[in-house]
Order: C-alpha cells, then sequence, then structure tokens
C-alpha cells in the first residue's frame, strides 16, 4: 500500500499537469477568438448604423424636376 501513495499516485498528478495545462491554454485561445468575434461584430454593426443614418438623411425631391436636376448634378441621369 506504501507502493501506491509514494509513487503511484505521485506519477498520476504529475500526468495530469500537462493536461489541464493545455485545458487552460485551449480556454484562453478559445475566449481570445470569442471576443474578436464580438468586437468584430460590434464594429460591423456600428458601420451599419452609420449607413443607415446616412439613408435616413438624404433630403428627398418633391418634384420630378427637383429629382431630375438632382441626378444631372451627380451624373446619374440615364438617357
Amino acid at each position: 500500500m506504501w507502493i501506491l501513495s509514494k509513487w503511484i499516485v505521485p506519477a498520476l498528478s504529475r500526468m495530469w499537469l500537462p493536461v489541464v495545462g493545455a485545458f487552460g491554454v485551449f480556454l484562453i485561445y478559445a475566449k481570445g477568438k470569442r471576443d474578436q468575434k464580438q468586437s468584430q461584430e460590434v464594429e460591423e454593426l456600428q458601420d451599419d448604423l452609420e449607413t443607415i443614418k446616412r439613408i435616413q438623411n438624404v433630403k428627398t425631391s418633391t418634384t420630378r424636376d427637383a429629382a431630375l436636376e438632382r441626378l444631372r448634378k451627380h451624373g446619374d441621369l440615364r438617357d
């Protein structure tokens, strides 16, 4: 019984240390990837929000002549 406690138990505990360490490294890597993905999604949403704000701030033309003038001014009028 003393062999079990003297050599086997410390050997088993030393075997688990690298496994636990590798699992810890994996967890840190996974959290970093998740945080990176989340921050990228936030940036994309902010870009979308800016685009929506620009679209909402466009002044619409009330008459046909005003719309044609606006299109001519920007070169978007097709003949």
